[in-house]
């Protein structure tokens, strides 16, 4: 559901979504974390963002390459350059669009 908020402009509903999953204990997965990290970059939103990032080193959730794409995006386009770079240069595999 969050996933379908982000193509439609319904970023602030997304992470709102999200908040209220994490509130009812429901552990979401990396495609959700990437759907609400692409909300954060649409608002412009860094420190949301950031407390996203947080949520996923405490969760475990898997660091795919789709997700570390999504938090050097999110970072960058939100304006703290440095974060994205280093999280780009602690990637172990990276793509095109690393």
């Amino acid at each position: 559901m969050i996933g379908g908020y982000a193509p439609l402009a319904l970023s602030t509903e997304a992470i709102s979504l999200f908040r209220k999953m994490k509130i009812s204990g429901v552990c979401p997965d990396e495609i959700t974390m990437v759907s609400v990290l692409s909300a954060c970059t649409d608002l412009g939103a860094l420190e949301v963002g950031k407390w996203v990032e947080s949520f996923i080193e405490k969760e475990r959730v898997n660091k795919s390459m789709q997700l570390c794409n999504a938090l050097i995006d999110m970072f960058a386009k939100c304006g703290d350059i440095d974060k994205a770079l280093k999280l780009f240069r602690n990637m172990i595999e990276k793509n095109i669009v690393s």
